[in-house]
């Protein structure tokens, strides 16, 4: 069982805890620096609210929702990167449900301290890469910047928007192909996939992805060590559907 007081855990799923599962879900939802259409908060309870239809065996913990303070995205991710750590130092693996996609940094600060060679592959229609947006130094668009300046290996694939700054930083800092060898942190933002298979993001890129591609992807990394699955807008989530591929992700990342 993880503890803390920044956790409610009446947003779980399960009451119990299976020590025999190796996955632990985690939901964030927070949405403070979407600078489009807000609504990514809603996603935990949306994505569980299909898990529970879905999981047809016991695949995973639950320790419900990180307690965010809504307009403070450091002291949110302060306390992101405290239950990372707790699950880690547990021996469980993190599996974190979105939220925004800036609420990826608390987690991966949290897993570099235990893995020196942590490698971040980031699914995205975008490669979240500006110096500052909003004037903000962090939020959801900068994240993969600050994550890379962390010192780590990123490899993105699926941008397909982007503006020259970030098109410029991404071709200096940004892998293009994945290291097998290294554990890695896997960042799911579902405007990775194309719009007519996951309608329910506020920032819609054509010309996208598909599940077999996310599978293919996923099949590459053979020691995944943390994921999370961001950017759901269960306002725009017509018929749950994109809540309906974000816990197809999941429920694959936790068989593999």
């Amino acid at each position: 069982m993880i503890d803390s007081h920044y956790l409610d855990k009446s947003k779980s799923i399960y009451e119990d805890w299976n020590e025999k599962v190796k996955w632990v879900l985690l939901g964030v939802g927070f949405d403070s620096t979407e600078t489009y259409l807000p609504g990514q908060r809603l996603a935990p309870a949306s994505i569980r609210e299909v898990l529970r239809h879905k999981e047809s065996k016991r695949l995973f913990n639950d320790v419900g929702d990180v307690i965010v303070v809504h307009g403070d995205l450091n002291e949110t991710l302060k306390r992101v990167e405290d239950v990372v750590n707790r699950i880690i130092n547990k021996g469980y693996k993190p599996l974190l449900i979105g939220g925004e996609h800036s609420i990826t940094y608390g987690s991966v600060k949290a897993l570099m301290n235990t893995y020196k060679k942590l490698q971040v592959v980031v699914l995205d229609a975008h490669y979240d890469a500006y110096d500052r947006y909003d004037t903000l130094s962090l939020n959801h668009a900068t994240v993969l910047r600050r994550i890379k300046e962390e010192g780590l290996r990123v490899v993105v694939k699926g941008a397909r928007r982007f503006s020259n700054e970030e098109e410029e930083f991404a071709s200096h800092h940004f892998k293009k192909d994945i290291d097998s060898t290294l554990p890695t942190y896997l960042s799911v933002d579902l405007d990775f996939f194309d719009p007519s298979i996951a309608p329910g993001v506020s920032d819609k890129e054509s010309n996208g992805y598909y599940f077999k591609d996310f599978l293919r992807i996923l099949k590459n990394i053979k020691n995944l060590v943390g994921v999370d699955v961001v950017e759901l807008n269960p306002c725009l989530d017509t018929n749950k559907v994109t809540a309906s591929l974000a816990s197809d992700i999941i429920l694959k990342v936790v068989e593999k």
